[in-house]
């Protein structure tokens, strides 16, 4: 999920600096998003975007999910960090010190 988060994090920042940058979109009347892509498309990119988006949804799900994880580089750091949280809590377990929840009591706290 951090992975996910700082991905996304770093993506909007960068995006913002490109857009900031740029000339004001010329469809911005028309532009619902709070950040209007436009601004960075070349028009292949624009005309690639334009037939996605008459694209069936599951398409349109696939195209995204496979763009998004073209996104995804692996970060050694936060992996590390992700496996030695994991073994503290698994060692924190073992020892007595982290209690388990049933799921029936995970779900009882949000019913």
């Amino acid at each position: 999920m951090e992975r996910a988060g700082r991905r996304w994090s770093h993506f909007r920042q960068d995006l913002k600096a490109v857009n900031d940058s740029a000339a004001l979109c010329a469809f911005e009347d028309r532009c619902s998003r709070s950040v209007c892509y436009n601004r960075v498309m070349s028009t292949k990119s624009q005309e690639i975007l334009n037939r996605a988006l008459e694209l069936p949804p599951a398409d349109k799900a696939h195209i995204a999910n496979e763009l998004l994880a073209s996104l995804d580089q692996p970060d050694e750091a936060i992996d590390a960090s992700w496996r030695k949280e994991v073994e503290d809590r698994i060692a924190a377990y073992k020892a007595g010190a982290l209690k388990s929840v049933s799921l029936e009591g995970v779900l009882a706290k949000y019913r």
